[in-house]
């Protein structure tokens, strides 16, 4: 049993982490009027070092990325109680959207656990290393290769599917009335954007080695600024349509 208002307490969390991913992506606005040219992220990135340094680093950063792990298992979960309380009001008025957005936001939740325990597993690796022979330090270095590498397929699978989702929930949502309009629409644009900057990020590989800053700042802003408004609609959407009453989401 989840009270009216505990709902809308956790509709208000999610509401602050949401506005503070628009004021971040907010931030990064001046980057697009720069003519500057940048490396590529696809073929240059700052966060390839060399494979004793990488272990190294995962080795000093653990705590850190635990802590980030904990924080967004919990994110996850808070999103996927104000989607169970959301999406059966939305489903007499638009049952195909609502159906849409269910399988697409609950995957994006299932996609959490994938992304969590390789981030996790890589850790586990940095630390075998430090008591492996050399052969077996070769291998682990390989390992955690591998799963960075998969930790990001993970990373725009939560993308992708979060988006998807959104852009459901928010079709469901238009079709209501007053608030939830509103409600719907801020889902409705957040989800696009994070599509739309996937959709930039995939034609990477074909803009050569430099690309604009207007390209790269582009894919950030939208991929991030999408989330955040994603949230936002979500959490909107359930303090509007949430009663301060008892009510049962779980029985």
């Amino acid at each position: 049993m989840v009270h009216g208002t505990k709902l809308r307490g956790l509709a208000l969390v999610i509401g602050l982490v949401g506005a503070w991913g628009v004021l971040q992506a907010l931030a990064g606005l001046p980057a697009l009027f720069s003519r500057q040219r940048v490396p590529s992220r696809v073929y240059h990135s700052d966060q390839r070092l060399a494979p004793m340094d990488a272990l190294e680093q995962l080795r000093t950063a653990f705590p850190g990325n635990f802590a980030t792990v904990f924080g967004f298992v919990l994110l996850a979960i808070l999103l996927a109680i104000l989607f169970f309380a959301l999406l059966p009001r939305l489903y007499n008025s638009a049952p195909l959207q609502s159906l849409l957005a269910g399988l697409f936001l609950g995957g994006s939740v299932l996609a959490v656990a994938p992304l969590a325990f390789t981030i996790l597993k890589v850790s586990e690796f940095a630390f075998q290393a430090t008591a492996a022979t050399p052969v077996e330090q070769r291998w682990l270095e390989g390992g955690v290769t591998f799963l960075n590498q998969l930790h990001l397929v993970f990373v725009h699978s939560w993308f992708l599917l979060s988006g998807l989702g959104w852009i459901s929930l928010g079709l469901a949502a238009v079709k209501g009335p007053g608030w939830d309009r509103w409600g719907g629409a801020v889902a409705l644009g957040g989800g696009g954007a994070v599509i739309s900057g996937e959709i930039l990020r995939a034609l990477f590989p074909q803009l050569g080695q430099t690309v604009p800053m207007i390209v790269t700042s582009s894919e950030a802003i939208l991929v991030d600024g999408g989330m955040a408004l994603g949230f936002l609609g979500t959490a909107l959407l359930t303090w509007v349509s949430t009663p301060t009453r008892r009510l049962a989401i779980v029985e």
